[in-house]
């Protein structure tokens, strides 16, 4: 046996050669290429294969575009006037965990900070959503009045109520929410939401609607609010994914979505809160959907509004006690009527007042030359300006005798009548009083230009001591006339004298002086 082992020995060695040189020779580089190839083809086999899967869907979900479009400029501008109000809300009844005996209850809403109104007008308001249990909400107008739900269910129910925009918008402050669960008949426990879990209330959309784009809208309780601009950091602690006829997305803002892109008639929309892994949280209520009607071209005012209309007194609708501004009045249009001649300022040219000229002299030789005896002796003394002294006529022979004094001329014009002085009387005023006396007839013209309210000069009336010193001293004035010198006659006023004329000079017949007879 030894032997046959002996000899068997060396037939085993070379089979055990043989293997190791087998697996040597193998290419394992080659190998190992193919085998990436062969994974590789699987692997683009499997991802063609689910692509195909999923474009071959229900082809209702393939016509279906929604997009997210910005908010109606007017909307944007509307709820910037509602931002100074902060809503507090309150359910006054029915009280939490109230046993009601009846199937329909009334719900009575208590709202302060906000004016709870419909404008009559436009049918639009600032009003108070009111959600029973997952049903749609009923709009709240007049707090005066109760939200009434009908043929409810033996068990516990929950009413939500919130503030609202008139556009259906909710107010998102604290304490603009409020709920209340109570019981019909029995407590049942259902429809009771967890007191510390997030908890979503669905708003919008719901009902009818007559143009794009739609809002979707929620309310959030129990969890960050994530407000736009309000966070300084992204918080992954929740989201919402949001499906409309079976096109999703999700997102994790709580503010409005407006979107376009839904089909004339029926659209069901669903809102879910869930986890940031996509796991829905665990709460009642947090999966909602609800079916919308839509039909373009509305004519309702929010149809209006989100179409981008601007309606004249549209702020009535968040401004209870809103005053449409006064018609702004056009003034006609007034045609510009050049100025006519006739009617202008300047229509007829207007000539300068020419000075006024006293045609009636001051002294005229003509007429003054022959004063008769009548005149002469019932001259009377009259003021005159520039004469201080007025005296009555000297007696004097019949002879004419002519005298070789120019008359003095009286002016026209002078401002302010001169003080009346008596000065001693001398030979030369006699003589001035003698040449006076021969101009008095024809000086009262010179009244014309005198001013209206000039003083009445002081008359000076003569003594009879003056008048018959007066009557000895013309005598003897005759007596030496020949031989007495001219003298021009000096002026005792206290203003200065006006110019005279030189009446000697003029061409004009000599004045004849003749003395009145005794």
């Amino acid at each position: 046996m030894s032997a046959i082992a002996n000899s068997n020995q060396p037939e085993e060695k070379p089979k055990t050669s043989r293997v190791k040189a087998y697996w040597r020779n193998i290419p394992w580089k080659k190998l190992s290429s193919l085998v990436m190839a062969i994974a590789l083809c699987f692997y683009l086999t499997a991802c063609g294969g689910d692509k195909s899967v999923s474009n071959a869907p229900d082809p209702k979900v393939a016509i279906i575009n929604i997009t997210e479009v910005s908010p109606p400029t007017e909307i944007q501008r509307l709820s910037r006037l509602l931002d100074s109000y902060a809503p507090q809300v309150s359910i006054v009844s029915p009280k939490p965990d109230e046993l009601l005996n009846d199937t329909q209850v009334s719900v009575k809403i208590d709202v302060k900070n906000l004016p709870i109104f419909k404008n009559a007008d436009f049918g639009l308001g600032p009003h108070i959503h009111v959600t029973m249990d997952n049903q749609e909400y009923k709009a709240l107008y007049d707090l005066s009045q109760p939200v009434t739900f009908d043929h409810l269910n033996a068990g516990t129910h929950t009413i939500r109520a919130f503030a609202s925009r008139p556009w259906h918008e909710s107010f998102k402050n604290q304490g603009a929410y409020a709920q209340t669960t109570f019981n019909i008949l029995t407590k049942t426990g259902e429809n009771t939401p967890e007191a510390k879990t997030p908890l979503l209330t669905y708003s919008r959309p719901v009902g009818t609607y007559g143009a794009e784009p739609i809002m979707l809208d929620f309310y959030l309780q129990n969890a960050p609010l994530h407000l736009l601009g309000k966070d300084d950091e992204v918080i992954d602690d929740w989201q919402v994914r949001a499906t409309i006829d079976g096109q999703s997305f999700t997102f994790d803002r709580w503010e409005p979505i407006y979107l376009k892109g839904f089909k004339t008639g029926q659209n069901w929309v669903k809102l879910e809160l869930l986890e940031p892994d996509g796991d829905a949280i665990a709460n009642v209520f947090n999966s909602t959907a609800h079916l919308i009607n839509y039909q373009p071209n509305g004519t309702d005012t929010l149809s209006r509004l989100v179409s981008g209309e601007k309606i004249a007194d549209i702020d009535a609708i968040v401004n209870p006690d809103y005053v449409p501004p006064a018609p702004e009045v056009i003034p006609t249009p007034i045609e510009s009527v050049s100025p006519e001649p006739a009617v202008t300022p300047a229509t007829k040219p207007i000539e300068a007042p020419k000075p006024e000229v006293n045609n009636n002299p001051i002294s005229t030789p003509k007429e003054e030359a022959k004063p008769t005896d009548k005149d002469t002796k019932s001259t009377n003394v009259v003021p005159v300006p520039v004469a201080p002294i007025i005296t009555e006529p000297v007696k004097t022979s019949p002879t004419p005798i002519r005298s070789k004094y120019a008359p003095v001329a009286i002016p026209t014009k002078q401002p302010i009548a001169p003080k009346v002085v008596t000065p001693p009387v001398t030979p030369q005023e006699t003589t001035k009083d003698k040449d006076t006396t021969q101009v008095m007839p024809k000086a009262k013209p010179a009244k014309d230009v005198v001013p209206e309210k000039q003083p009445k000069p002081n008359v000076f009336k003569p003594t009879a001591a003056q008048k018959i010193e007066s009557k000895a001293k013309a005598t003897d004035l005759k007596k030496n006339t020949k031989s007495t010198p001219e003298t021009k006659p000096e002026s005792k006023s206290t203003d200065s004298p006006p110019p005279l004329t030189d009446l000697s000079t003029t061409t004009s017949t000599p004045i004849k002086v003749l003395n009145s007879k005794n």
